[in-house]
């Protein structure tokens, strides 16, 4: 299958472990959660009281608090960056997300910093690879069109 057809899912919430003193170690319980037993919206992350860290060696973030033994595994706005930078160097199709609504807004979001990289990316895309003048305006009044829509509907909160 072509590269250009995956699509990789990003998720906008965490997974909570109680009970345990960090990553990799054991843990005996899930947390209450945002909207379901053991998950948080990415927006009430990190939670009170926690450190976020990088772990480079897994290639994640987490948060962690030692005064509750909790541990949240999610990705921060620099995590999801990341994974769109290897969206862009593998040359696929895009991203997804689930699900929109615990997402932060504005420059806190991860869905519109991603969005924002992508479509960047694609019009450099444009600029190199599209034959001729008449290609290229084409390919950016479309671009533009899909980033009219996107306004429109809302879809990123600010671009200020």
């Amino acid at each position: 299958m072509p590269a250009a057809k995956l699509n990789i899912g990003m998720p906008l919430y965490g997974r909570a472990f109680t009970s345990t003193t960090g990553l990799g170690k054991p843990y005996s319980g899930i947390g209450a959660g945002s909207w379901e037993p053991g998950v948080y919206d990415f927006k009430a992350l990190p939670l009170p009281g926690h450190r976020e860290y990088y772990d480079s060696e897994a290639g994640a973030t987490y948060s962690f608090s030692n005064a509750t033994g909790m541990l949240v595994s999610y990705d921060t706005v620099d995590m999801a960056l990341r994974k769109a930078d290897w969206v862009k160097r593998l040359g696929l199709g895009g991203v997804m997300w689930w699900e929109i609504a615990g997402d932060k807004q504005g420059k806190e979001g991860i869905v519109e910093n991603v969005s924002l990289i992508l479509f960047f990316f694609s019009l450099l895309f444009l600029l190199r690879y599209l034959p001729t003048p008449v290609a290229l305006a084409s390919a950016l009044r479309m671009e533009t069109q899909w980033y009219e829509r996107c306004v429109a509907n809302q879809v990123f909160s600010s671009f200020s």
